[in-house]
């Protein structure tokens, strides 16, 4: 259970600059929950041509960390996500377990719980098995991600759209929610459980329960800035100005337009096709 946030520009800027200081002090407060690390990946600022996509990734939380404030208000890029990791019980506080995941030039971070990840990791051939380096169910749903896109080069939503057709028959109930990031476009899927959390209402209380995290915890937001920047955000910040994404649906943002297409995935049908 964790935070995304994403967004992508015509021109490098950041984060402070995209969504404003307000909603940037809430994300940093967020991590006082979500405090099992955090990491980012992003584009230089030449990224969409010189094909260059950047990670950091540290297992301390956000909030302590200098170099979140760093890559928030003074490192612009065209495009950049970032994730606040909340650990499954049981899934260690590691680097190598720490979101953005990044490979074949793309980088994923994942808000759910998809368990057991011994489950998934079914689904891969020996050599996505072998490319696999921490213990987390994120990291092995990426990499059926990037099993179905090496089926199909060139297709990436094709490739995510698969994958979560796949995880969502086998996991019914499970939040699939996620951002992919590559050089020429940012995907976002929006596919959880309706359900509560159970851990989140064990793990807080009273007025210590952030925005949105007891009723509206999996949900994802958009919206267009006035200098055209599109962003994308878990719950947990202020609603100002931010529209809910379809549910069930999965979105393309181009980099190179920003031209936006959210298409919905019919998950009854399909679950009904496997059986």
């Amino acid at each position: 259970m964790c935070r995304l946030l994403g967004y992508v520009a015509t021109e490098p800027t950041t984060i402070e600059a995209t969504i404003g200081r307000t909603a940037l002090d809430q994300f940093s407060r967020l991590s006082r929950l979500h405090g099992d690390g955090w990491g980012t990946a992003w584009l230089d600022p030449e990224g969409v041509r010189r094909n260059t996509q950047l990670t950091y990734r540290s297992p301390s939380p956000a909030h302590s960390d200098r170099t979140f404030l760093r890559h928030t208000t003074s490192e612009p890029s065209r495009a950049r996500m970032m994730h606040l990791r909340w650990a499954t019980p049981g899934l260690p506080i590691r680097s190598e377990n720490t979101h953005p995941f990044t490979a074949d030039g793309m980088s994923f971070a994942h808000n759910g719980s998809i368990m057991p990840p011994s489950s998934i990791e079914e689904l891969l051939d020996p050599t996505f098995s072998r490319t696999l380096t921490g213990t987390t169910d994120s990291e092995r749903y990426f990499a059926v991600i990037r099993q179905e896109f090496g089926r199909d080069p060139g297709d990436v939503v094709g490739a995510v759209r698969r994958a979560v057709l796949v995880l969502r028959a086998m996991f019914p109930i499970a939040s699939l929610n996620a951002l992919l990031l590559t050089r020429s476009e940012l995907v976002i899927v929006h596919a959880n459980s309706s359900d509560d959390v159970p851990a989140l209402n064990d793990a807080v209380s009273g007025s210590g329960v952030p925005l949105d995290h007891l009723d509206k915890y999996y949900l994802v937001r958009w919206r267009r800035t006035s200098g055209g920047a599109l962003a994308f955000t878990s719950s947990g910040l202020p609603d100002d100005g931010w529209v809910p994404l379809a549910e069930d649906s999965i979105t393309r943002v181009d980099l190179q337009d920003l031209s936006m297409v959210t298409d919905l995935v019919p998950f009854g049908g399909v679950e009904a096709a496997m059986h």
